[in-house]
């Protein structure tokens, strides 16, 4: 019964350690096969180590050098191999010495904890929490939650006591509760983690879909103005008579006149910024377009290469928070109140900075979060442009002062 326990218990162990090397390695979708073979090999070998041998030595090599050999086929440098065994070994002997000492100190006598179910549980908990927290993803756009910890926390802790309770004997019920207690963490934290990447991915297409918003906003914009070019170019002939006449008759004031007023109609369109990088044009005149009828004051500027070795996607996401957030704290304003928004975004050899800053009604939380009804999202907002913003090496900084609300934000190119 002991090796029946100690054989599903390194299954759960395998498992955690597979989770583990998930944290080191970018894996593609392809590589699940391998994934499958080569852990079922690893569990082969560690499990013969210990029930051929029994020795400690050897299975502690057992427990490396096949996850090293692993990392080697995934075309991973040595060194980072053995510091990834290095630090699985440390991580594993530190959960079962704390353990242990636990169950010594409480004289606790159970056989899910001597036979290494807790101890799984533990380092799977740890290496979720390590995955989700310390090695983050570099395209999660969004952070988790503190719930997401609470459940990796709380859902753990309650299957100890409960499987303290129910599987103290060696014995068959006591095996299949102990083995049913561990596939509910991992099925919770799955679960879980798949909701958080729901939520993820239905952020990512909101973005999209108003930056295809942006984009097509801005071809309509674009055809306005070539068909009006058109016919300027179709009525030139005219206009050039009607011109000439009123520099022959030096009736200059009304040639001026007449000259705004083709000008006018040139420009009569809804381009708000024309920096030449189209990406970012067509997303800021999609958004700034409601104040252009209104009595705000504005003040843009903005200078940009048609070319930014900066992701688009992630520049929109920055831009569309950052206005969304001034335009909020606009709308919140009386209307004898002063209305003020400057936008300033610059490109300097090397990075880019983007400043946004709008007057607000004074009136803010001690951790500077909004008032508004949809407050989870506009945090989650704010915590994706820190995300993009650390991202590309760079930083997020707001500066309140008296009725004056400004936040920064600073990208390195890659």
């Amino acid at each position: 019964m002991t090796t029946l326990f100690y054989l599903f218990s390194n299954v759960f162990h395998i498992y955690a350690t597979y989770q583990f090397s998930n944290v080191f390695l970018q894996k593609k979708k392809e590589s699940a096969k391998s994934d499958i073979v080569l852990f079922t090999l690893y569990y082969i070998i560690n499990s013969c180590a210990y029930l051929l041998f029994d020795n400690r030595l050897i299975t502690i090599l057992s427990n490396i050098i096949p996850f090293i050999l692993i990392f080697l086929y995934y075309k991973v440098s040595l060194f980072k191999s053995l510091l990834s065994a290095f630090v699985l070994c440390v991580f594993s002997i530190v959960v079962d010495t704390a353990v242990v000492a636990i169950q010594s100190l409480l004289n606790i006598n159970s056989a899910f904890f001597d036979e290494g179910f807790v101890s799984n549980i533990v380092l799977l908990t740890l290496v979720n929490i390590i995955a989700k927290s310390y090695f983050k993803y570099s395209d999660q756009i969004v952070k988790l939650p503190i719930m997401y910890y609470i459940t990796v926390i709380f859902v753990p802790l309650g299957s100890i006591m409960v499987g303290y309770f129910v599987a103290k004997d060696l014995n068959v019920i006591s095996l299949i509760l102990s083995v049913i207690i561990l596939l509910m963490n991992i099925v919770i934290l799955y679960l879980y983690d798949n909701l958080v990447n729901m939520f993820s991915q239905q952020y990512e297409t909101d973005v999209i879909e108003q930056q295809n918003k942006a984009y097509l906003n801005q071809l309509h914009l674009m055809q306005e103005s070539q068909m009006k070019i058109r016919f300027l170019k179709h009525d030139m002939k005219n206009h050039i008579i009607n011109m000439q006449s009123l520099l022959s008759a030096e009736k200059y004031d009304q040639l001026k006149d007449y000259l705004a007023e083709t000008n006018d109609y040139i420009y009569s369109n809804n381009v708000i910024i024309d920096s030449g990088n189209e990406t970012i044009d067509s997303v800021l005149n999609y958004k700034l377009a409601p104040l252009e009828n209104n009595s705000v004051e504005k003040s843009y500027h903005v200078v940009l290469p048609e070319q930014i070795l900066i992701s688009s996607f992630d520049l929109n996401i920055v831009i569309c928070n950052l206005i969304d957030n001034a335009l909020e704290a606009l709308s919140l304003l009386g209307e004898n109140d002063e209305k003020k928004i400057t936008i300033d975004i610059v490109y300097k050899q090397g990075y880019i900075k983007i400043l946004v800053g709008n007057s607000f009604d004074g009136i803010i939380h001690k951790d500077k979060r909004t008032r508004k009804n949809d407050e989870i999202n506009h945090g989650i907002g704010l915590k994706s442009v820190q995300n993009i913003a650390e991202k590309y090496g760079g930083l997020l900084k707001t500066d309140v002062s008296d009725n004056w609300f400004e936040t920064s934000v600073i990208m390195y190119e890659k």
